[in-house]
């Protein structure tokens, strides 16, 4: 029986990859972030807001993940953001928070409302607070995305105060 592999990817490959991005050390070299779970799953798989952060953030969430699931994973990946919206810590990210954040900032003219509106239509202005559609988080990726931007990033001031999530 013969096995194939694909052709692992060169160094160069990974630099056309990564260039542009901004998730990048002091230094400018790419910057290693980790993402906390108890699943071992595709790289393709994250879900569109998952979180990323420093070691130390993602093993936050440990003893939770143990409890619940007697086993937590602290997943090592770099990612590729080339124009990320910077945001504030939002502690935790509900729906409905991020649905006032693009909200707020539309109103004030930071974010063009009428593309929120386009793709979000009139959800973007319930306020019911228990209400979370099973499929939100595409829903507001797909938002970010219509503004121009790839992904979010923020000064933690929680799990690791002072690292980049």
């Amino acid at each position: 029986m013969k096995a194939e592999f694909d052709k692992a990817a060169t160094l160069d490959d990974f630099n056309r990859w990564f260039e542009g991005s901004k998730v990048v050390g002091a230094n400018g070299e790419p910057l290693v972030v980790f993402h906390g779970t108890a699943h071992l799953f595709s790289p393709n798989s994250f879900n569109c807001l998952s979180h990323f952060g420093s070691a130390k953030a993602a093993n936050t969430f440990s003893p939770l993940f143990m409890h619940k699931y007697k086993q937590f994973l602290n997943l090592p990946v770099f990612l590729k953001l080339c124009n990320p919206l910077i945001i504030k810590d939002m502690i935790i990210h509900p729906y409905y928070r991020y649905k006032k954040f693009l909200r707020v900032n539309g109103e004030k003219g930071v974010f063009d409302l009428l593309k929120l509106e386009e793709v979000m239509g009139s959800e973007l202005y319930n306020d019911d607070l228990d209400y979370e559609p099973s499929n939100w988080q595409a829903s507001i990726a797909k938002a970010f995305i219509k503004l121009g931007y790839d992904g979010l990033m923020y000064k933690n001031d929680h799990e690791d105060s002072g690292s980049v999530s």
